[in-house]
């Protein structure tokens, strides 16, 4: 076997970095967080008719909307490279969202027993 290498890199300039990253844009995340959040409370709140008789099948198909559609959102936003950053912040603002929302229900529903 020869000593060469399979396949020859083009040289680089000594003035151009190795790697060009997209430039960092916060928007997109905040925008993100928040479209996340509002979707936390949004998507539950709109499911609630179908939520309201788990024992028909609309009740089961609105029970799984709810717990796998906003996480496969999430998923298929984050896989997106043009969407990345806000695909990011939509998953932390679903989690923050999710986490706020379970503390107000839970202390909208304790408040009924004073």
């Amino acid at each position: 076997m020869s000593d060469q290498p399979l396949f020859e890199e083009e040289p680089r300039r000594p003035d151009e970095p190795a790697f060009q990253p997209d430039p960092p844009s916060i928007w997109a995340v905040v925008l993100g967080v928040l479209a996340g959040f509002v979707a936390a409370f949004a998507f539950p709140l709109m499911m609630m008719p179908l939520l309201d008789n788990l024992s028909l099948a609309g009740g089961q198909v609105g029970f799984l909307a709810v717990t796998f559609g906003l996480p496969l959102l999430g998923l298929i936003v984050l896989l997106v490279p043009s969407w990345r950053r806000a695909g990011a912040g939509f998953v932390m603002g679903m989690a923050i969202g999710s986490i706020v929302f379970a503390g107000v229900c839970a202390a909208f529903i304790t408040s009924f027993n004073a």
